[in-house]
């Protein structure tokens, strides 16, 4: 049996059902110590349900929570070893930076000296320690988030939980912070549970990723794994941007709805649908050729992204476009190994 004490967070068959309506069905997962997990999906999909009975606000309808090898039935969430990072920041507005990190220490019944010494490191660590006696108005809606994190991680509890917490923060101030939390999550060395629909903020931050859809876990991995190969369709499409081709496979090849033979490299035998990334398509290249028309160049730098059309079916490339414009005739291909194949 799997020792579950290398393991922070384990749910394991956590069902939860509002009025009759199942939001959670089932899932299973586990969740490593000192790792960065990120539970993304579209919104209503259950991920927050999820976070929610993590933490113990909400408690599962069937299934257990694990925390470092516990059962945490019936435990209160003030009992958890699990804070919570909201997209509000949620600080006090009448208390000072260094009162609201200091909170939950005095909570926790920790000495003065110690409360000084815990909140100056907290501040250090997420580059505010000038800002301890200002007022969380006085303040960006970056440095706020961060005040939320310093106050989340100065308890040091076993799991920091994050509920959409860059949701607020314009695109520049997001991408920045994105790097201040695997910077924290890195240099603490304590699980993170983050919950997302932005697919590339998943991809770029975390050890692994649970995709959900619909309450259910749709694939877990990492997120090259994710990206690269898909487990279903939904992942497929929900992750970036896909070429995807519908058909029925016999063997290593897929006889496409619309006509085409494809080769694949994993034979299989049934219903299917071929998933190839825009940028491993190639011009004029690869065993599997499809020729197009151009509709749009969209310049981006040292690469394009190219829309082309085929008989009513959009395909996006991403490469450098050699000179390519609207109107143009292309032919685009791929290597069967770089495509993935979802039943």
């Amino acid at each position: 049996m799997e020792d579950l004490t290398e393991f922070d967070v384990v749910l394991d068959g956590v069902g939860k059902a509002f009025d009759g309506h199942r939001v959670v069905d089932r899932v299973s997962l586990s969740v490593r110590r000192g790792e960065f997990f990120s539970l993304l999906g579209p919104s209503g999909c259950g991920k927050s349900t999820l976070l929610r009975i993590v933490c113990g606000f909400d408690e599962p309808t069937e299934g257990r929570v694990l925390l470092a090898g516990s059962d945490v039935a019936g435990v209160p969430a003030h009992r958890r070893d699990v804070n919570l990072v909201f997209q509000n920041y949620a600080l006090f507005p009448h208390l000072s930076v260094a009162d609201n990190v200091a909170f939950g220490l005095r909570m926790q019944g920790v000495a003065g000296d110690e409360i000084e010494r815990r909140v100056r490191a907290a501040l250090e660590m997420v580059r505010l320690g000038a800002y301890g006696g200002r007022a969380p108005a006085s303040l960006s809606g970056g440095e706020q988030q961060r005040v939320a994190i310093a106050r989340a991680l100065v308890t040091r509890p076993r799991v920091v939980m994050l509920d959409e917490p860059l949701g607020a923060l314009d695109l520049k101030l997001r991408r920045g912070m994105q790097e201040e939390l695997k910077r924290l999550q890195r240099e603490s060395g304590l699980t993170f549970v983050y919950v997302t629909h932005d697919q590339e903020e998943a991809l770029s931050m975390s050890d692994r990723i649970a995709v959900m859809s619909k309450g259910r876990l749709e694939q877990v991995g990492a997120p090259r794994e994710i990206y690269e190969r898909p487990a279903t369709r939904f992942a497929a499409e929900f992750i970036g941007t896909a070429n995807l081709f519908d058909g029925t496979a016999e063997g290593a090849s897929v006889r496409t709805d619309d006509g085409l033979s494809l080769a694949i490299a994993d034979p299989r035998s049934g219903r299917v649908t071929v998933v190839v990334r825009p940028e491993k398509l190639r011009l004029g290249a690869g065993k599997n050729a499809v020729d197009a028309t151009v509709s749009e160049v969209l310049y981006a730098g040292a690469t394009s992204t190219v829309i082309l059309h085929r008989d009513g079916r959009k395909l996006v490339y991403v490469g450098a476009p050699d000179g390519l414009k609207s109107g143009d005739k292309a032919s685009v291909g791929w290597d069967p190994a770089d495509a993935a194949v979802v039943a």
